[in-house]
Order: C-alpha cells, then sequence, then structure tokens
C-alpha cells in the first residue's frame, strides 16, 4: 500500500509539468543534486589523478638524461656531491612517479560513479518498509 502511494506521488512529481520520452527496461535513479556534484567531483579528481604520472615521469627522464650525458665539475660543492644530488632526486622522483602510476590505475570509470550514486538509495521490501540493512 504504501509503496502504491509513493509510486503515485512520484508519478505526479515526474510526469505532470514534463515531456517524457520512454524507453523501457531501463534503470531510474532517483537522486538529490549534492550528492550527483559530490559524485562528480571525486570522479574529476580521478580524472586528474589519471594523467598525474606525466610530471614525475618528466622530471625522472631529464634528471636521468643529465646524469648519463654530464661530467660533473666542481661548482660551489665537490663533483661527487652533484653526483649524489642527482642520484638522490633520480629516486625521489622515481617515488612520486610509482605513487602517480598506482592512482592512475585506481581511476574510477562512468559505471563506478554511478554505483556510487546507487550506493545509498532506500530499498523497500514488498509491503513498503524500508529494509535497514540496504539503507
Amino acid at each position: 500500500m504504501a509503496n502504491e502511494i509513493l509510486k503515485d506521488g512520484l508519478h505526479k512529481i515526474i510526469f505532470e509539468d514534463s515531456d517524457v520520452q520512454s524507453n523501457l527496461g531501463q534503470t531510474i535513479i532517483i537522486t538529490t543534486e549534492d550528492k550527483i556534484e559530490i559524485c562528480l567531483m571525486k570522479y574529476l579528481e580521478d580524472l586528474e589523478n589519471k594523467r598525474s604520472w606525466l610530471t614525475p615521469f618528466g622530471l625522472l627522464l631529464s634528471i636521468v638524461l643529465t646524469f648519463l650525458t654530464t661530467d660533473f665539475k666542481e661548482w660551489i660543492i665537490p663533483k661527487e656531491t652533484w653526483q649524489a644530488i642527482f642520484i638522490v632526486a633520480e629516486i625521489i622522483f622515481l617515488g612520486w612517479l610509482a605513487i602517480s602510476i598506482k592512482r592512475a590505475w585506481q581511476t574510477k570509470s562512468i559505471k563506478d560513479v554511478l554505483e556510487e550514486i546507487k550506493k545509498s538509495q532506500i530499498k523497500r521490501d514488498k509491503s513498503g518498509k524500508i529494509d535497514e540493512n540496504n539503507t
């Protein structure tokens, strides 16, 4: 009974003042604007992480090429110290690159975003009662 009332209320809200195009057999998601905005902001952040490996890769490549082609000379500090600085920089950029690649592989797809939106939906059983386990 409560389920029918809910359906009737939704029917009035959705169809009363709307031009409706029907594509039967689809999943309908009803949610709030703030939930969509939060999910899309997280997705945009993930998209940025997908390309974040380019910066450490470029820096690492530059440092490695410089290290391989340079004959270090003494300038303010000894040449061995310059070599050590470049080796430490290579290790730091290699670590940064590894972390960035890991983040890039963990980016969400559009389907993951839709699942995130659907995740906190209210489930009702056949009698119309809210199923506490699925909220």
